[in-house]
């Protein structure tokens, strides 16, 4: 016989008052290895093309608000990655993340700079490092209508059939919000492996939530693993 586990535990916790933070996250899971076997989309019918993921999260991090300026926020983040089959390698992960978005003394003008850097060594694989570094600048020409913007340049260790999984990379967009309970927001841009498009238009109705989005981006098995798990409402 076999049993499969599920487990969901986050924890947010406030160190010191208005600048040192902690959270920190532990989830077991049944995911499927493959969309071409049986495909179960729960933890109780279980199926021979599952595996047992594990993952475990903790981030400490400074955050601190200059009057109504701006906020800075210095994050660490230690990570883990395991399963139970070995199509999964096993990882640990280290990631540095610095970032200061203006505050609410800008009113027309919206401004952020982020810094990302992820270290991740693999058991059976080659470690994999990523660098980013992004601006954003935001500008209201109407009071419903924002023209956004994203600058920056992102350096990728892993595979690209490509020249360079590197290079820099822009977006020019807008967001739209014609009532409380609407926004839509469009842009379009560039990165190393070609043009992107990224599309979100959301509704909030008295008795529902309406979401439709459309991504262009880069992702890893390990990173989907790591996004916490939605709560059923």
């Amino acid at each position: 016989s076999k049993i499969d586990h599920l487990l969901y535990a986050n924890v947010k916790a406030i160190l010191t008052e208005d600048l040192f933070f902690l959270d920190a996250s532990a989830n077991i899971s049944q995911q499927n290895l493959s969309p071409f076997g049986q495909v179960s989309n729960n933890n109780i019918n279980a199926t021979n093309n599952q595996a047992e993921v594990r993952t475990y999260s903790a981030s400490p991090y400074f955050r601190k608000k200059f009057e109504n300026n701006f906020i800075a926020e210095l994050r660490y983040t230690r990570d883990s990655v395991s399963s139970d089959q070995q199509l999964y390698s096993n990882s640990k992960g280290n990631s540095f993340r610095a970032n200061i978005n203006s505050g609410s003394a800008f009113k027309s003008i919206k401004w952020g700079l982020n810094y990302d850097r992820k270290e991740i060594d693999f058991e059976k694989q080659i470690p994999l490092d990523t660098t980013t570094t992004t601006g954003n600048l935001d500008y209201a020409i109407l009071p419903l209508v924002k023209v956004t913007s994203t600058f920056g340049y992102e350096n990728n260790s892993y595979f690209y059939q490509g020249s360079q999984a590197s290079g820099y990379f822009g977006s020019l967009g807008f967001i739209w919000t014609p009532t409380e309970r609407t926004n839509i927001l469009f842009n379009a841009g560039q990165r190393f492996y070609g043009k992107t498009k990224t599309l979100s238009v959301n509704q909030r109705a008295r008795m529902s939530v309406w979401s439709l989005g459309y991504n262009e981006d880069v992702t890893t098995t390990r990173a989907e693993f790591l996004i916490p798990a939605g709560n059923n409402t």
